[in-house]
């Protein structure tokens, strides 16, 4: 997964689409590409929880257009994992896919 520094104010978004959206912390993540231990961390630890609240009240006094909407879109995944399955004749032989690390 690419890095991506965010902004108090794009965790904030994400961290209200995640609860208006229903779905548990993991799942959102997955979904949306995020490291999962990062998000927890914007989600609950007391000096982030406040840097998000100061980003939350910044963009309500300011009015910004982008309160409530992340900043930058949510990264694709790179890959699809992938089963191949061969059959000859009788038996069934499964290749599970080698996933290298890029030089």
């Amino acid at each position: 997964m690419a890095r991506v520094r965010r902004q108090a104010a794009e965790w904030a978004a994400l961290i209200d689409q995640w609860r208006q959206s229903g779905l548990s912390l993991p799942a959102f993540c997955q979904r949306h590409g995020l490291s999962r231990g990062t998000m927890q961390n914007w989600v609950y630890k007391p000096v982030l929880r406040r840097a998000v609240e100061e980003a939350r009240r910044e963009a309500r006094d300011t009015g910004s257009p982008q309160a409530g909407r992340p900043l930058r879109p949510a990264p694709a995944p790179a890959f699809l994992p992938v089963r191949v399955v061969v059959v000859v004749r009788r038996f069934v032989r499964t290749f599970r896919p080698v996933i290298a690390e890029p030089r």
